[in-house]
């Protein structure tokens, strides 16, 4: 396992990142239609939710430092995962 704190630090880096991604997502979706716009907002607030747990996940890790059980790690590596390809796919959608 790397060090905990370069773990914790390196996920930040990419949770502000991707906070950053969401943004702009919700600022292309307001020029789309109405109905495509509810569906993207729809999307993006389940994103902001999923960002929500692993940014908690992120805090549990870090709290319990070394002894962070792989458990935590391993629930947070599949919702890093669905996050990223999630991202992606609405980037796509919303164009």
């Amino acid at each position: 396992m790397e060090n905990v704190a370069d773990y914790v630090a390196h996920l930040s880096a990419q949770l502000y990142e991707w906070d950053q991604r969401l943004a702009r997502l919700r600022e292309r979706a307001e020029l789309v239609p109405a109905q495509a716009r509810l569906n993207f907002f729809s999307d993006i607030e389940l994103l902001e939710l999923r960002r929500k747990v692993a940014g908690q996940l992120i805090r549990e890790i870090d709290a319990a430092g070394g002894e962070a059980a792989e458990d935590e790690r391993r629930a947070l590596e599949r919702i890093w995962a669905d996050l990223r390809g999630s991202l992606q796919n609405l980037d796509v959608k919303i164009g």
